[in-house]
C-alpha cells in the first residue's frame, strides 16, 4: 500500500514538473511556462523588481515552442514602487492576488478584453493610480482590489460584475463618481467605506444586499438611490455619510441595520416602507437635523428606544397610515414623537361647459400629546388641463 502511495505522488510530482518548469526570462519579463498547453504565466523574478513601463506581449517563443501569454501570478508586480505604466494584452484572461499592490508611482494600466477574474487586493495601495476601466469581460473582482488607491478619480465596471466584493474601493478618498453595473446583485461589507469625495450613489434593481459599512464615512454623498431590489440594509451601512439630505428606502426592505444611518448629521427626512420588519438599535441616532419621518408599516415596529438617539421628537413630524395613528400613539419609543400624523389628498372636478378644472385639496392631520386632532390646511390648487392656474 505504501509503495503504491509513493508511486502515485512521484507521478504527481513529475506530472506537475511537465507542466511548470523553473521561471525563465524572455524579454524583459519572467514567465512561467505550461508544457502541456503552451500558455505563459507572467511571473516574480527573484530579487529584481520590475520598473519603469511594461507591455506585456500575447505570445513569448522559448526553446522552439511559441506560447501563449494567459495569466499574471499573484505578488508578480507587488512593491514594484519604480513601476509606471503596464499594458495588459487581450491573450491574458486572469490577475493574481496582490499582483500590483503597494506599486506606490504606477499611475496608469490598460487591462485587455479577455480578463475574467481579477484577484484579491490586486492593486491595493496603488496611491498614484488615477483611473481604471475595466473590460466588460470581468466577471469577479476580488477582496480590496482597489483598496487603498487614494489617488483615483474615476472606475468603470463591467457590465458584467456579479458583486463588489469586500473593501473593493476603501479609503479611495478621491473617488468621486462611479456607476454600480445592473448586473451587480450584492454590495458587500466596506465595499467602499472612506470615499469621502463620493458624491453621488445609485444602487441598482438587482442588488438584494447592501453590507455593513458598505459607505461608511462617505461624508460627500448628497444623493442615494437604493433599488427596489434591497432587502436588508447593513449595520453603519451609511454612518457618518454627513451630507446626505433625504433619503426613500425601497419597497421590500424588510431590515435596517445597527446604526445604519448613524450621525446623518444633515439628514432631514427618511420614508419607510411597510416592508420593514426589523430597525436595530441606533439606526438614525445622532441624526440631529432630521424633521420628517414618513413610517408606512401599518403596525409599529418594536424598536429600542435608542434608535432615534438626539432626534428632536418634539419638532420631527411623524407620518403614519391613517387607520394607525392610535397604535403609534400607544407604541414604545414612537408615542414619544409629538406630532404623528397622516397626509391627506382630495380632488375633483368643477367648471361648466367642459372647462376641465379640477380642484385639489391638500392637507394634514396629526395628533398631539393631548390626542387633539387638529387640521392643517396645506394649498388649494386648481388646475385646467393639468396646468396650476391658481393656488391658495
Amino acid at each position: 500500500m505504501k509503495h503504491k502511495i509513493f508511486t502515485l505522488l512521484l507521478a504527481i510530482v513529475a506530472s506537475a514538473g511537465t507542466m511548470f518548469a523553473e521561471s525563465v526570462r524572455i524579454g524583459n519579463l519572467y514567465y512561467l511556462l505550461n508544457a502541456e498547453n503552451l500558455n505563459a504565466e507572467v511571473c516574480s523574478s527573484a530579487g529584481e523588481k520590475y520598473s519603469g513601463d511594461i507591455v506585456i506581449p500575447e505570445n513569448v517563443e522559448y526553446g522552439g515552442q511559441r506560447y501563449r501569454v494567459s495569466s499574471i501570478s499573484e505578488r508578480t508586480f507587488q512593491n514594484c514602487n519604480n513601476l509606471n505604466h503596464v499594458e495588459i494584452p487581450n491573450s491574458v484572461e486572469s490577475i493574481g492576488d496582490f499582483a500590483f499592490g503597494g506599486c506606490s508611482n504606477l499611475y496608469s494600466i490598460v487591462i485587455g478584453n479577455n480578463v475574467t477574474n481579477i484577484g484579491i487586493y490586486a492593486f491595493k495601495d496603488c496611491i498614484n493610480l488615477t483611473s481604471i476601466e475595466l473590460p466588460n469581460s470581468v466577471i469577479s473582482l476580488g477582496m480590496a482590489a482597489f483598496s487603498g488607491c487614494e489617488g483615483l478619480t474615476s472606475a468603470t465596471l463591467s457590465k458584467h460584475l456579479k458583486e463588489i466584493d469586500v473593501s473593493t474601493f476603501q479609503n479611495c478618498k478621491n473617488l468621486s463618481g462611479i456607476l454600480i453595473p445592473q448586473s451587480v446583485t450584492n454590495i458587500k461589507e466596506s465595499a467602499f467605506s472612506g470615499c469621502s469625495n463620493l458624491y453621488e450613489i445609485v444602487v441598482p434593481d438587482a442588488v438584494t444586499n447592501i453590507g455593513n459599512n458598505a459607505f461608511y464615512g462617505c461624508s460627500a454623498i448628497t444623493s442615494c438611490v437604493i433599488g427596489k431590489g434591497v432587502t436588508s440594509i447593513g449595520a453603519c451601512a451609511f454612518a457618518w455619510c454627513t451630507n446626505l439630505g433625504s433619503m426613500v428606502l425601497p419597497k421590500g426592505l424588510t431590515k435596517i441595520g445597527e446604526s445604519a444611518f448613524n450621525n446623518c448629521s444633515n439628514l432631514t427626512s427618511i420614508t419607510i416602507p411597510s416592508t420593514v420588519s426589523s430597525i436595530d438599535r441606533d439606526a438614525f441616532a445622532y441624526c440631529v437635523r432630521l424633521s420628517s419621518i414618513t413610517n408606512n408599516a401599518e403596525v409599529p415596529q418594536e424598536i429600542s428606544n435608542n434608535v432615534f438617539t438626539d432626534v428632536d421628537k418634539s419638532v420631527c413630524i411623524l407620518y403614519v397610515p391613517k387607520n394607525s395613528v392610535e397604535l403609534y400613539q400607544t407604541a414604545e419609543v414612537w408615542r414619544e414623537f409629538e406630532y404623528i400624523q397622516y397626509h391627506y389628498k382630495a380632488s375633483g372636478t368643477c367648471g361648466a361647459n367642459g372647462d376641465n378644472l379640477t380642484w385639489v385639496l391638500d392637507y394634514d392631520v396629526f395628533w398631539t400629546f393631548a390626542e387633539q386632532e387638529k387640521w392643517q390646511l396645506g394649498k388649494v390648487f386648481i388646475l385646467y388641463h393639468g396646468t396650476i392656474i391658481a393656488s391658495q
